[in-house]
């Protein structure tokens, strides 16, 4: 197995993503063809995974799925991380400001899962300590838990900050979505 198939199998695996590891090396392959930025085979598996994200998205809202084409996988300082950023402060405030639209209408908790994803590896979300929103984690697609993101915490009793928090729920098979 090559370094690029253990490292998407670990990433399918490692977050529960509802991928087909035959299908990902597929896409990732086709990609490759069409790569014009130059992107890593990596960095071609996080396009991959936005790609997937965009439908989702489309199916509900057209004009949120191009603000949300605004984002972009990139290779942290040491090349050993890949996360997206947003082109804009402005692209992410936009993508902020429909995202709860979004989720009240999509069901299917895969579909969820491929969002959550997206966001927990997109720096502009992950160092976001302004905004304050509601949430749900939903398990087995029942809400176990309602809470608020408040800057950079949450409203219950934990130490943890707001992404080490709904991702230690992610890690467990289980989505959030903003209320």
């Amino acid at each position: 197995m090559s370094d690029l198939h253990t490292y998407i199998k670990n990433k399918i695996d490692n977050n529960k993503l509802p991928l087909s590891f035959d299908n990902t090396i597929k896409m990732v392959n086709e990609l490759k063809k069409v790569n014009t930025k130059n992107y890593t085979d990596k960095q071609l598996f996080y396009q991959y995974i936005l790609n997937i994200a965009g439908k989702i998205i489309a199916n509900v809202d057209i004009e949120v799925a191009e603000c949300f084409g605004y984002l972009e996988p990139k290779l942290s300082f040491n090349a050993d991380i890949i996360y997206y950023e947003f082109f804009t402060e402005e692209d992410y405030y936009d993508w902020l400001s429909s995202r709860k639209e979004i989720y009240a209408k999509i069901d299917n908790i895969e579909d969820i899962r491929i969002l959550n994803y997206v966001e927990l590896c997109t720096m502009d979300y992950i160092k976001d300590i302004s905004t304050i929103c509601d949430y749900e984690i939903i398990h087995n697609d029942k809400v176990i838990k309602k809470f608020c993101k408040t800057e950079f915490g949450v409203n219950v009793d934990t130490p943890l900050s707001f992404i080490k928090f709904v991702s230690s729920f992610f890690r467990k098979n289980m989505v959030y979505k903003p209320v």
